[in-house]
């Protein structure tokens, strides 16, 4: 119960210090007074009318009469200068790409290789190692799927690459101590 009291005259104060905000506001009877800025020439004398009451029209806002006077003044109206002519660029006629052949495309070699030969006495094969295993070729026989074996040599073993035609030789390695 003690909180609750607390409470209510906690609301109470605030609510009675609102009304008195709205009632009196701050600064009502403070005057403030507009000053006006009084724009004087640096040949003015001490005589000549210096406000804008005396003289009997106003001078804030008026433009400098000179660019020493607006070098003084903080609050003349300054613009840039203008921009340079534009400066004209004289065509000059676009030279031709120079036709440049395409790159020679250079197939990989094949993922064969010859290991040894073998004479059966029915014709030479090869015994040519793949990615995964090793495969007898002879000629006329297709390995891996692409390559079609034309001719078996004791030096080399000729492949035709099915799908682009190609002509490949693989070597046959010497026997060692031969």
């Amino acid at each position: 119960m003690k909180g609750a009291t607390r409470l209510h005259w906690l609301l109470v104060v605030a609510i009675g210090l609102l009304l008195l905000r709205w009632l009196v506001p701050i600064g009502a009877g403070n005057d403030v007074g507009v000053a006006e800025a009084i724009v004087r020439s640096p040949g003015a004398s001490a005589s000549a009318p210096s406000g804008p009451l005396e003289s009997g029209a106003p001078q804030v806002g008026a433009a400098p009469s000179s660019e020493v006077e607006a070098a003084g003044n903080p609050f003349a109206v300054r613009t840039p200068p203008p921009p340079p002519p534009p400066v004209q660029v004289p065509v000059v006629a676009a030279k031709a790409p120079a036709v440049v052949p395409p790159p020679v495309v250079v197939e990989p070699p094949p993922p064969l290789r010859v290991i040894g030969t073998w004479d059966d006495g029915s014709g030479l094969a090869a015994f040519v190692a793949g990615p995964n295993t090793t495969l007898l070729a002879r000629p006329g026989v297709l390995l891996l799927g692409e390559y079609s074996v034309t001719a078996v040599t004791k030096q080399q073993v000729t492949l035709v690459h099915v799908p682009s035609k190609r002509d490949v030789r693989l070597p046959v390695p010497r026997a060692p101590g031969a």
